[in-house]
């Protein structure tokens, strides 16, 4: 699961577990070797920005909300929709469905 909001404003980053679930998330800190400390838990959740760079079988983009679509927010849409291998899911805000409609119906800038 990955987060379009940072670590800081994020919601879900904050919570310890998501229904049956125990999130898996980065501390903040890293280990002797430098690798990132996560907490314990089944479901890993991570920010956009920050799993840059890597690949799952499946990935859920959580938090998405943006009034319009300039090219940041595009730059990080593709980073977010091509980390999946197999599937993803995007959870939109309807601001932020309604940008990217205006987009892809070429309405857009």
């Amino acid at each position: 699961m990955l987060s379009w909001r940072g670590r800081d404003k994020s919601r879900l980053l904050a919570q310890e577990r998501l229904a049956d679930w125990r999130l898996a998330r980065f501390e903040g800190g890293y280990d002797e070797q430098g690798r990132p400390v996560w907490s314990d838990g089944e479901l890993r959740i991570e920010t956009v920005r920050r799993f840059k760079s890597q690949s799952a079988d499946a990935v859920v983009v959580t938090e998405v909300d943006f009034e319009e679509l300039n090219e940041l927010r595009r730059n990080l849409l593709f980073v977010a929709l091509t980390r999946a291998r197999m599937h993803v899911e995007l959870g939109l805000t309807p601001a932020a469905a309604g940008a990217l409609a205006t987009q892809l119906q070429g309405k857009g800038p």
